[in-house]
C-alpha cells in the first residue's frame, strides 16, 4: 500500500512578479538570517506565540559542524527559556543531501524534516528536494 502527503508548492510570487520560497511556519525567511541562529531565534520568539493555537512551528536547520551536543543543548534552552514551542530542523550537509540527489539508490534511509512532518530524502517531489537543499543552514 502507498499513498502521497499533499505536498504545498515551496514558492510564491511576491511584489512585482518576483518569485521568493515560503518561510518555514514562523521562521523567518533564510535571507533575513544573517546575525546567526541565536538573534534569529531571539527575533522570531518575540511573537505573541500564546495566541497560536496547536503551537507555533520553527524551522532552524544547520550546519552539521554546528550541531554539537553541547550547541544544541544551549540553542533548545534558549529557545524555550524565550517561549519557543516548537523547534524543528535538520542536521543533514548539502553535499549529503546533493548526493542523493544524484544517486539516490545509495541514499535510500536519508531523513528529513519537512515541515510539519519527516520524509525519506529521494521520496520528495523535486521541488521540495530542491528547497531543502537551498534552505538557510546556522553555521555560527
Amino acid at each position: 500500500m502507498s499513498f502521497k502527503v499533499w505536498e504545498p508548492p515551496m514558492r510564491t510570487e511576491a511584489a512585482f512578479g518576483r518569485i521568493i520560497p515560503i518561510a518555514q511556519g514562523l521562521t523567518p525567511q533564510s535571507c533575513a538570517m544573517k546575525e546567526g541562529i541565536t538573534p534569529a531565534i531571539l527575533s522570531a520568539n518575540t511573537l505573541p506565540l500564546r495566541l497560536f493555537s496547536g503551537g507555533a512551528s520553527t524551522m532552524w536547520d544547520l550546519d552539521p559542524a554546528l550541531a554539537t551536543p553541547e550547541t544544541l543543548k544551549s540553542l533548545v534552552k534558549t529557545f524555550i527559556a524565550t517561549g519557543g514551542q516548537i523547534y524543528q530542523g535538520n542536521t543533514t550537509s548539502v553535499e549529503e543531501l546533493e548526493n542523493a540527489l544524484a544517486e539516490p539508490e545509495k541514499y535510500p534511509n536519508l531523513m528529513v524534516r519537512v515541515g510539519g512532518f519527516s520524509s525519506r530524502f529521494v521520496a520528495l517531489q523535486p521541488d521540495v528536494q530542491r528547497e531543502i537543499v537551498q534552505r538557510h543552514r546556522h553555521s555560527h
